[in-house]
């Protein structure tokens, strides 16, 4: 059984999110105008940069040999991050500068490129018979 292993299994997830942004910001200039398309994009950079600066702080954390990271400082790190996150949402939409509903699918996309890996990586397992 061939399961991937952490950084490849990363690098795949990171991969799916970038093509799953790209094709949800051309299907909103398809299907609308250009502030759907606008709000998919804020909502995937934000997601995007989160998620980045999320496996930094995991990485980093996690590196120190012989230390045990401080749960702590990884908390109060997530939820500030969390809560800049929120604040600029909150902003984009209190000045109609996106539309909610359209900055959702945008902050979605994380997600579902981790839903897809863990789909075809449930996929791949079953199709062999190993699950």
């Amino acid at each position: 059984m061939e399961i991937l292993e952490g950084e490849k299994l990363l690098k795949r997830v990171e991969l799916l999110t970038r093509i799953i942004f790209v094709v949800l910001v051309l299907l909103g200039l398809l299907i609308g105008n250009f502030r759907i398309a606008l709000s998919i994009f804020f909502g995937g950079v934000l997601i995007v940069a989160n998620f980045e600066l999320l496996k930094r702080q995991l990485t980093k954390a996690l590196s120190r040999k012989g230390q045990v990271p401080s749960k702590v400082g990884l908390f109060i790190k997530y939820y500030a991050r969390f809560l800049i996150l929120a604040v600029i949402v909150l902003i984009l939409i209190k000045k109609n500068l996106v539309h909610p509903i359209w900055l959702l699918v945008g902050l979605s996309s994380v997600m579902l490129g981790i839903m897809g890996v863990a789909v075809s990586e449930f996929v791949k397992i079953f199709l062999k018979g190993e699950g």
